[in-house]
């Protein structure tokens, strides 16, 4: 009996250990890094680099922001009101946002769709497929590092 006592107790102390193990390799998340002389963005998963975007950042006189941040809420569109819309937006802090390059009211035309220059407000403008792109894969609570 107690060897049967003592097997089953190995046996649940492996099976806890592979789960743990599972749970700490299988954990997946990404990082964003802005460089904002290059105006670039770079994804990495796992620490593995994955991708990089051709971005907007902030022009001298309103320049994103430098530092450390998380993502918040995404998959909005803003602007309608001021006469342009915005899509795919996700929060990168406050009022620093990821999203797409500028569009008619409408969201129907591109107004202006330049990328890989220091032009914005201080958001970071994207090609409408790589701001579609962290909506749809970048969760809440990324870290993203301006530099």
């Amino acid at each position: 009996m107690k060897k049967k006592i003592a097997l089953m107790l190995a046996i649940i102390m492996i099976m806890s250990c592979m789960s743990l193990t599972t749970l700490a390799v299988g954990r997946n998340h990404y990082d964003l890094y802005i460089d904002r002389a290059s105006c670039r963005v770079h994804v990495y998963y796992n620490d593995q680099w994955l991708k990089v975007m051709v971005c907007d950042v902030g022009k001298p006189s309103t320049p994103t922001p430098k530092g450390t941040f998380y993502t918040g809420a995404s998959g909005f569109s803003f602007g309608m009101e001021k006469g342009y819309m915005c899509k795919y937006a996700t929060v990168i802090t406050g009022n620093y946002l990821f999203h797409t390059v500028i569009f008619d009211r409408t969201g129907k035309y591109i107004t202006d769709g330049r990328l890989g220059m220091q032009i914005s407000h201080g958001c970071v403008r994207l090609a409408v497929a790589d701001a579609q792109w962290i909506c749809n894969n970048i969760p809440r609570g990324t870290k993203v590092s301006i530099r």
